[in-house]
Order: C-alpha cells, then structure tokens, then sequence
C-alpha cells in the first residue's frame, strides 16, 4: 500500500525494497556475488577505499550511471540518499546506520563516510552501506519523503514499475536502455522482459 520504502509507515512490495534482492528499481554501489559470499563488486560504485581502522570509506561513482527520467546519477544522490535515511529512515534504517558519522561529497565523483567517535570498529559497515538503494535527490525534492504514496517511483535499475493494483499485483518492465548493462557484475542478469508479482490476503 505505499511505494516510499524509507519510512516505517505502510508495506511496500517486493521490487521497491532498499535491500537485496527484492530491489528491482533502484541500482546500489555494491553488488553481492552469488557463488562468493564474502565477496562485493562494484556496481554504481567504479571505486572504494577503506581505511585501515575502518572508520572512514570512501566510493567513486561510475560515471555514465543516470536515473530512468534521463538525469545523471551523482554524489549529491548518495550524499541525500545517507542524509535523509540517518534523518528519516525507519527505525531499522536509522539502527543499522547508527554508527555513521558524517557523509560529505569530496570530489566530483567521490563520497567520504565517516564513523562516530567511540564507536565500534566495523568491518561490515562500508558492506552494508554499499547495499543500500540509492535515491534520486531531485524527485523527492518535490516530495514530502516522510508519508506514504502510491505514485510509482523513480529509479535507475534495471527495471521500472509498470502497472499495478494496491494489495493484487505489480508489474516491472526491463529498461531497454538500462545504462548499467554492460557492467561485468550485472552481465546475464535481469533478463525478463516483465516481471510480476500477485499478492494474497492469506499472509
């Protein structure tokens, strides 16, 4: 019954989702390999460094990456998608980022993390933060991201919503032009043309 995944409020449907697999919109920084569990490629992300202690990191944006409405996806992206999650996000959102500090633009397609004073050095954070959805920073300008709403998003992954009926069904259709194609971590995948889910009252 709503399409903002950030907040607590209403039930979003699988595609929407800001983690995992169940994220069929969005495109992330980092993409788990399948057949290598402990092992991330870059997806958005051309880039990463990681500081010795772990309490900085830092990821390169891919360059050519752009949001299904034909505008670039940038730093600034990233920057408001960390921001707003750490300031908006839901209760397992705001958790699971608790021990972030500080994200900060520091070249034209870099972004710096930093971790709290005092906390907890941890390895899996830079992991966790590369999984996330990142979101377009001009669309939700207009948009108050604190309530629920049924206008389908925006996204840059490789698929976009299609039609949909609240509590039946939704539907995606692949992005032809889907910029991220290419890259050897998304090569062989995503490969239907449409893909729908249908839901049931009995949970």
């Amino acid at each position: 019954d709503s399409f903002n995944n950030m907040i607590d409020k209403g039930r979003v449907p699988f595609g929407v989702y800001l983690l995992d697999y169940h994220n069929l919109i969005y495109d992330r920084l980092l993409e788990g390999a399948i057949d290598e569990s402990a092992s991330y490629y870059g997806r958005l992300a051309d880039g990463v460094w990681v500081a010795d202690d772990y309490r900085e990191f830092a990821f390169r944006i891919r360059e050519g990456a752009y949001w299904h409405d034909g505008k670039p996806l940038t730093v600034e992206d990233v920057v408001f998608t960390f921001e707003t999650f750490m300031e908006h996000g839901s209760a397992g959102i705001r958790t699971a980022l608790l021990e972030l500090d500080s994200v900060k633009q520091i070249g034209p397609r870099e972004v710096h993390f930093k971790v709290k004073e005092g906390a907890e050095a941890n390895p899996m954070l830079p992991i966790s933060v590369g999984l996330y959805a990142i979101l377009p920073k001009h669309y939700w300008a207009e948009r108050d991201l604190t309530k629920t709403t049924i206008e389908p998003p925006l996204g840059s992954g490789p698929y976009r919503m299609g039609d949909f009926m609240l509590g039946r069904e939704v539907t995606y259709g692949r992005v032809e032009d889907y910029w991220g194609k290419d890259i050897p971590v998304m090569k062989g995948r995503y490969n239907w043309d449409r893909v729908k889910y249908d839901y049931f009252r009995d949970e």
